[in-house]
């Protein structure tokens, strides 16, 4: 769609009939597209002013059209160099064949060209135009074999495609596109304003003093962790999935623990967000379909098809942990709100094996008997439902608990108080096991001293300690943005590699 780079008035019109002939061919062929919305007079000369000052003003009007008609994404402004320097044939011509070109040269794989101000100029010289597309085709090699040159500016504007890609995952401020939400001509004038970057140097992870002592907090708790697991694991014949929530459960718990996890053992990594949850949410598998805009980090991602017919199938015990942030002056254990989205989840799958009958579950959960009642009739419940009729069938029920290192009689299952129901590891019923290793005391003679000068829950969100720089610009292979230092996911290795090694030293 050809647009301009900044609205504005036309101060005085003169409406000739030659003018008044633009303006409702362009007011008609911007209605025949598709959402085109309100659009009136004042929008085709805001839209359109440079066209309504040329001495061309026929020839400018036919050239957008075709620009329009051979998808050349290109701005009004620019496309009056064409318009300017050749014919009006010759410049419909050559949109001819850029659309060729582009469709040749697939522009969805995000490699093809954005028709800058540069690029405008050069294709729209009154030279032979294979040679120029030629010449284009020439840098854009040049550029992928690691010889792109800064100072040329056609190679240059050759990368803003690959540039506006990036810059909108990069920087993105808006979940619509543009993601940016900037115009084209401010997106350019970042693009103008990258330097050529100096050589990748490689900066070692170091840890700092502090966060070396927290891990060891980490490494109690994920030790006690493992310590009823394995104890579980010899109570029981039956398979054990591990779900380690990402983010907290999977970075701080499991993962660290993935080398004691052997036979026995199956390890997940599903995502359940607290974010932006509330009481009654219900995790699901592409409820219905979403597009990307639509999708968030507030978006769980759990319990898929696959996964949920291995659980009617095997039924194997499901043990889901997760941390959780301290709360002042609280009493009760404490297991996220994620957490309790998966309990919610369970019902329903619950409800579908026992076709509906509660009394064959209801008693076996620590969720309250009318947040059931309300759970049921919530819109993410019954869609769940409706998925899991498609997926299982009548069979067998979980039975639900809760484990944490200081169990208490009631707890907190995210806003929800519940009795404490402690797993009963000398049944073989299947069981989901809903757990929080993390210890919230600070003090007390019965501590070992590693707790009592550390803060629980202090690694949730490593990116407050290391996150990584991003800066653009060119290299060897063209537009090139790169990290500079330590990233987040090298610290997270390296406090990992600690809370490993402290493990090992206590088990």
């Amino acid at each position: 769609m050809v647009v301009n780079k900044q609205a504005e008035v036309v101060p005085e019109r003169i409406e000739s009939a030659e003018v008044i002939q633009a303006r409702n061919t362009l007011l008609t062929h911007m209605r025949a597209k598709p959402r085109a919305g309100h659009l009136d007079e004042n929008t085709v000369y805001e839209m359109y002013a440079p066209v309504f000052r040329s001495s061309r003003i026929p020839e400018y009007v036919s050239a957008i059209i075709a620009a329009d008609e051979h998808a050349v994404r290109i701005e009004v402004d620019d496309i009056e160099l064409f318009v300017e320097r050749l014919e009006i044939e010759e410049v419909i011509r050559r949109f001819e064949r850029l659309e060729e070109w582009m469709r040749e040269d697939n522009p969805n794989t995000h490699d093809g060209v954005d028709f800058t101000p540069v690029l405008a100029e050069f294709l729209s010289r009154p030279s032979h135009f294979e040679d120029l597309i030629n010449e284009v085709d020439r840098l854009k090699v040049e550029t992928h074999n690691g010889r792109f040159r800064f100072d040329n500016k056609v190679q240059r504007d050759l990368e803003f495609r690959r540039f506006h890609h990036e810059y909108a995952k990069i920087a993105p401020t808006s979940r619509s596109l543009p993601y940016h939400g900037q115009s084209f001509a401010e997106l350019y004038q970042v693009f103008s304003q990258l330097e050529k970057l100096p050589s990748v140097e490689q900066t070692p992870q170091t840890i700092a003093t502090e966060h070396a002592v927290q891990a060891k907090r980490i490494a109690y708790e994920a030790a006690g962790f493992l310590k009823f697991l394995l104890k579980f694991r010899s109570k029981s014949d039956r398979h054990i999935v591990v779900l380690g929530n990402n983010r907290y459960g999977r970075q701080w718990v499991v993962e660290p623990l993935e080398d004691y996890f052997t036979d026995g053992f199956t390890l997940r990594y599903d995502r359940v967000p607290s974010h932006l949850s509330m009481r009654l949410t219900v995790p699901h598998a592409r409820q219905r379909e979403r597009s990307f805009d639509e999708v968030g980090g507030w978006t769980p991602d759990a319990m898929p098809r696959e996964f949920s017919r291995e659980l009617a199938k095997t039924m194997p015990h499901v043990v889901i942990v997760d941390g959780m942030s301290p709360k002042p002056d609280s009493r009760m254990m404490l297991l996220s709100r994620a957490t309790k989205i998966y309990a919610n989840w369970f019902v329903a799958f619950n409800d579908v094996r026992a076709e509906g009958d509660r009394s064959k579950f209801e008693h076996e959960s620590p969720l309250p008997a009318d947040h059931i009642t309300e759970l049921m009739q919530w819109y993410e419940f019954i869609a769940a439902r409706k998925q899991l009729v498609e997926w299982v069938g009548p069979g067998p029920t979980y039975k639900l608990s809760l484990w944490t290192p200081e169990p208490t009689e009631y707890a907190k299952l995210g806003e929800v108080t519940v009795p404490c129901k402690h797993p009963d590891l000398d049944s073989d019923q299947p069981q989901v096991i809903l757990a929080n290793p993390i210890i919230y005391r600070t003090e007390g003679d019965d501590l070992p001293e590693i707790l009592r000068c550390t803060r629980p829950y202090y690694f949730d969100g490593p990116e407050r300690y290391v996150s990584e720089k991003m800066v653009m610009g060119f290299g060897p292979y063209g537009f090139s943005p790169r990290f500079v230092g330590p990233t987040t996911s090298s610290f997270v290795i390296a406090i990992q590699k600690l809370i490993k090694e402290e493990v090992g030293r206590l088990l």
